[in-house]
């Protein structure tokens, strides 16, 4: 009962390395809203919560989003069994 880990289900959306990207990714887009909005530019530290979030938010949501399209298409391009794709 020591050393064995839980075994989580393969068809579970939320796995340790969805979450681990997901966390990745708002993190990144946290720092560059940060840089961007209040190192570099004019915007003061008391928008911080909700203008530096939003903006963090949108950027990881559209990073994401795209990143899920690309998939796609890699996925497509290396389909060798061309009688289960639908195309």
């Amino acid at each position: 009962m020591g050393d064995e880990a839980p075994r989580l289900p393969p068809h579970r959306l939320w796995q340790p390395t969805t979450a681990k990207w997901l966390l990745a990714v708002f993190g990144l887009s946290l720092a560059y809203a940060v840089v961007r909005h209040h190192i570099a530019g004019p915007v003061e530290w008391r928008h911080f919560p909700l203008f530096i979030l939003n903006k963090a938010t949108a950027l990881a949501a559209v990073i994401l989003v795209a990143s899920s399209y690309l998939v796609g298409k890699v996925i497509r391009w290396y389909d060798h069994d061309k009688a289960l794709s639908c195309t």
